[in-house]
């Protein structure tokens, strides 16, 4: 299951930026992509680090929006340990912080108000 390969989409795909993933790839917080392919998932970080997960190696797949929390979560549990980084993992987290968000969209209509 976890051998699979990810077959990947050449033309159509859906893409969430500006996400972190759980376990961090690469220091405190790993910041990239989450694609959709042919049967599965890729998350690239913008250092380039790639986790593949396969539609048939996910147990579970939890979505929770931001209503008690800054934060929006998809939590991916998996039936087969990967690698990620230098752990294995049955669980991976991809979030964003809606707070940032806010904050940054903030920042760029007072500069343009200022200016």
């Amino acid at each position: 299951m976890a051998n699979e390969p990810l077959v990947l989409t050449k033309n159509k795909k859906l893409v969430l930026e500006n996400i972190s993933i759980k376990p961090s790839l690469v220091g405190k917080k790993t910041i990239g992509s989450l694609e959709t392919h042919q049967n599965g998932f890729r998350f690239i970080s913008t250092k380039g680090h790639k986790v593949d997960i396969t539609y048939r190696n996910i147990r579970h797949a939890f979505f929770e929006p931001c209503e008690n929390d800054l934060v929006v979560l998809i939590h991916f549990r998996l039936k087969s340990a990967i690698l990620v980084g230098t752990k294995k993992t049955l669980d991976i987290q991809v979030y964003t912080e809606i707070c940032n968000l806010v904050d940054d969209l903030d920042s760029k209509a007072r500069r343009r108000m200022n200016e």
